[in-house]
């Protein structure tokens, strides 16, 4: 009776981490620098740049003295960075997807092991 839970359990187990891997690596979405449209040309514009970081900030709900007060206590390099990656940013609060699919594998799993 054991060896039936293990040899199911296994059967789980190897089926969702299949069923995860191939859903594909979670980078694949990211897009690449040269893609960014945010900044292009050969100089990259620094005024241009705290225009998109200061958007950035108010979609997530700053005022424009915080914005302001953000923009002041980062250097030019920084605010190069955060707009070429401006795509990637997102809430602190926000789970990422894979956590999902994770969480119901796992239920899966608890399901059958309990069953049989």
């Amino acid at each position: 009776m054991i060896k039936n839970k293990v040899a199911v359990l296994v059967l789980c187990l190897f089926v969702s981490m299949t069923w995860l891997t191939a859903v594909g690596p979670a980078a694949a979405d990211v897009p690449s620098p040269a893609a960014d449209t945010a900044i292009a040309g050969d100089q990259p514009d620094v005024e241009a740049a705290r225009e998109v970081v200061a958007g950035l900030l108010r979609d997530h709900g700053l005022t424009n003295e915080q914005v302001q007060q953000r923009l002041a206590a980062l250097s030019d390099e920084d605010v190069l960075q955060l707009s070429q990656h401006a795509d990637q940013i997102q809430e602190g609060g926000a789970p990422p997807n894979y956590i999902w699919i994770l969480l119901g594998a796992l239920i899966v799993v608890v399901i059958l092991a309990t069953i049989f």
